[in-house]
């Protein structure tokens, strides 16, 4: 049995930020990185989702278990005009993303911009797909549902704080790519937490993530995965 703590939700939250982080330190271990489970763990279409699953199960399973009520986490119906909502704003973010990272790039005082898509796969398989649809569910869950909905439902506080910080978490899971795409997942972080607000149903801002990665892949295989 759980006893409810002062500090639980805080636990919860700190505990759900980076899951992809997991996998350096799962595979820091192995003397030779290229062999084995390192290998695995380290194959797109396996450790990113992996990580990001198991992280988002054992967070549920804490929030059930101390009876933490969360109705962002039970909040799926909603009508056919927010998903066409969804779709359209998960092609948009893909603009304020190239814009943010263009504002990165002038401050740094690089002045060739060129528009393009990171990828991290050599192929659109059935396995990838799969991988980067489980990973949006599972970072929308975490840190639209689970985050946003302790800080606005348990906490108590404004849904530009709950926004706001869900998007922060969501953005340093992004750390590695570097400090440009921090700042755009910040941004697009915002963008899906304000339609989740607005709409009620955390099946929104998914239906938008889940674009937003297709239409990026889509892009990424018109210019022959050269990006």
């Amino acid at each position: 049995m759980w006893s409810h703590t002062l500090y639980l939700e805080y636990l919860v939250l700190a505990g759900t930020i980076a899951p992809a982080e997991l996998i350096r330190v799962a595979t820091s271990f192995d003397v030779r990185p290229d062999t084995g489970s390192a290998k695995l763990l380290r194959n797109p279409n396996v450790g990113v989702p992996g990580a990001y699953v198991l992280v988002l199960l054992v967070a549920i399973a804490v929030v059930i278990s101390a009876r933490v009520q969360l109705s962002y986490l039970t909040s799926w119906k909603t009508g056919w005009l927010w998903l066409v909502i969804a779709a359209g704003v998960g092609v948009a973010v893909i603009g304020l993303e190239a814009l943010t990272g263009a504002l990165f790039l002038l401050v740094g005082g690089n002045r060739t911009l060129r528009f393009g898509v990171s990828v991290h796969a050599r192929q659109v398989n059935a396995g990838f797909l799969s991988a980067i649809t489980l990973t949006a569910v599972a970072e929308e869950v975490l840190y639209r549902g689970i985050w946003i909905g302790i800080f606005s439902e348990r906490l108590h506080l404004s849904y530009a704080i709950a926004i706001g910080s869900a998007a922060l978490a969501y953005a340093l899971g992004h750390l590695f790519f570097g400090t440009a795409m921090v700042g755009q997942k910040i941004v697009t972080g915002v963008v899906y937490g304000v339609i989740l607000v607005a709409s009620g149903s955390v099946l929104v801002p998914i239906v938008a993530h889940v674009c937003q990665n297709f239409t990026v892949f889509g892009i990424a295989a018109r210019e022959g995965w050269k990006s």
